[in-house]
């Protein structure tokens, strides 16, 4: 998580970048590591993520933006 898009694996609502449909929650979105103990950060971070979840589900997202794809049948 950054400021710069182009050398980030997730973005500001922790999603990662490539991949439908997955969140990274947890110490390795941090840009810069704490010098001291990381429960704390890893707390909020994940208390975070599961706000951003829902939140972003109800907000048109969806709830299973690529449902489509993965109830295509097999070889379409």
């Amino acid at each position: 998580m950054g400021p710069d898009p182009g050398s980030v694996v997730v973005d500001s609502r922790l999603r990662a970048d490539g991949m439908h449909a997955l969140r990274i929650i947890d110490a390795s979105v941090f840009p810069v590591m704490t010098s001291g103990n990381t429960k704390a950060p890893v707390i909020m971070t994940g208390e975070n993520g599961a706000d951003l979840v829902p939140a972003d589900m109800s907000a048109g997202g969806g709830a299973r933006p690529y449902q489509d794809e993965l109830e295509a049948e097999p070889g379409t």
